[in-house]
């Protein structure tokens, strides 16, 4: 098997994604979330893996992030896609890497699939767990497999007339959503720019973000940020407000994009991480995990993010200047 390295989006990238997309995160290997990546200005690495037959057969695309002193590393996120094996892909990375200190791997593989053993385990970017809805199930089902106070609350917020929109743009009232849900410490957030740059660049294709808001008496209460990738809309970011709680907008909001999802042909919602299956009763993200189950779904877990060493002393400089940081 070889690999080359192109710039342009060949007809079979979304065959490929179509035919072995994860259940989870398989819009970070879309071609359109690199051209996203780019935009935003980070450099991205992309290749195709061709079999004997001289057919594409896999993808893989990785972020380049800078660090000081012109060194680098890689991430390479659910990827790579495809029928490769873990040796051809040790290949690519011991090519392609040279000019980075480190790769960080978070494959696209579930646990009891073939593992690829390039590195020391490390903490994950992308959540390790999720919960994903199944849209072939019928509206009347997924009511039903509803916890009841999640049914109870979507009912009352349409009683009081919650207003739910989608939203082409981070307006401020937005922002200010985001702003404070970050400072509750419930997700890190990024700039407002990189969120604004991925409404502006993802906009067709197979790869599409969405605002969806959720507005008591024309004051946004809550909102979230989805993907639409391969059959699976993916919850990938979201934002709610104190203010005027017992609205209960955000139940409201969410069911409205699984709604949406499922009469457009959606396969999957995504909720995109909730807390491991061994969380303790102080784990930052049982509150969200509380609120994405109360939907129905089932839970899919992946295998452990690892990183592959390609300079050592560099590495070893870098991860030493992380933890006088810290």
């Amino acid at each position: 098997m070889s690999w080359k390295n192109i710039e342009e989006k060949p007809e079979e990238w979304d065959v490929v994604l179509q035919n072995n997309a994860p259940a989870s995160g398989a819009f970070l290997q879309s071609f359109e979330w690199s051209v996203f990546q780019e935009t935003y200005g980070r450099k991205v690495v992309r290749s195709v893996f061709i079999n004997d037959e001289n057919k594409t057969v896999a993808v893989i695309q990785a972020v380049k992030m800078m660090l000081p002193l012109c060194k680098s590393y890689l991430n390479v996120f659910r990827g790579p896609v495809g029928l490769v094996e873990p040796e051809d892909v040790h290949v690519w990375s011991e090519t392609m890497a040279k000019p980075s200190i480190f790769i960080r791997w978070e494959f696209p593989d579930l646990i009891g699939s073939q593992k690829r053993h390039l590195g020391q385990k490390i903490k994950a970017v992308q959540p390790h767990d999720t919960h994903i809805t199944d849209l072939n199930l019928s509206e009347e089902e997924l009511l039903a497999g509803m916890h009841q106070k999640t049914r109870y609350n979507i009912r009352l917020a349409e009683k009081k007339e919650v207003q739910v929109l989608t939203e082409n743009k981070i307006s401020n009232d937005i922002w200010a959503l985001f702003s404070e849900t970050s400072n509750r410490g419930e997700f890190a957030l990024h700039s407002r720019a990189y969120y604004e740059t991925m409404l502006k660049t993802l906009v067709s294709g197979t790869c599409v973000a969405k605002m969806w808001v959720a507005r008591v008496n024309g004051q946004a209460r809550a909102a979230i940020l989805t993907i639409d990738a391969y059959g699976t809309r993916t919850y990938l970011h979201g934002a709610s407000s104190r203010e005027d709680r017992e609205y209960m907008a955000p139940f409201l909001l969410h069911w409205h994009a699984i709604k949406d999802a499922k009469n457009n042909g959606f396969k999957a919602y995504d909720w995109w991480g909730i807390a491991p299956v061994d969380a303790t009763e102080d784990h930052p993200w049982n509150g969200i995990t509380r609120f994405k189950t109360g939907f129905p779904g089932q839970r899919f877990s992946y295998v452990k993010a690892v990183e592959q060493t390609i300079r050592p002393v560099w590495c070893s400089i870098y991860k030493l200047a992380k933890k006088i940081k810290k």
